[in-house]
Order: structure tokens, then sequence, then C-alpha cells
């Protein structure tokens, strides 16, 4: 399963890695982390973590002047792996 990569939009802004993204020609996406992230601040942050890479996903996925209805529904799937 292949790695997904989306870049920030300069040299100067955040991008993602995602570990394993399957894009399912019904139209949906799932994005499974493994995740070793175990501490308390890690954990408080996964919410903030997951909108970003839902936004991140969505802007990879939604072309120019197309309607927000066109966008893939997305489910992210964390499992602590430690």
């Amino acid at each position: 399963m292949p790695q997904r990569f989306f870049c920030g939009e300069n040299a100067e802004t955040h991008g993602i890695r995602l570990d394993v993204y399957l894009d399912e020609e019904d139209g949906e996406i799932f994005d499974i982390e493994p995740d070793q992230n175990d501490g308390s601040e890690e954990i408080a942050s996964l919410p903030r973590r997951v909108r970003f890479y839902h936004a991140k996903i969505d802007t990879g996925n939604l072309a120019a002047n197309s309607e927000n209805q066109m966008l893939k529904f997305c489910h992210c799937c964390r499992k602590n792996c430690r």
C-alpha cells in the first residue's frame, strides 16, 4: 500500500506524509496511520493533527472551480503501535 505526500504550498509551510492512503472508486478516502506517540501532549494534539491532515487531503482532491459537494468522504484511522 503506497504512502502519499501532500506538500506545503511553499518551502515555509507544513506538508504531510500519509503512511497508508486508499482512494476507493466509490469516492471514499482512507488514511491509516500507525502511531507510536503515546505521550499526553501527542495524544492531546491528535484532533488538531487529524484536522490538518483532512484539510491537506481535501485540498489535494478538490479541483479548482469545483463545488464543495465534490469533496470525497475521508476516514482517518490512527492505531497506537506501542
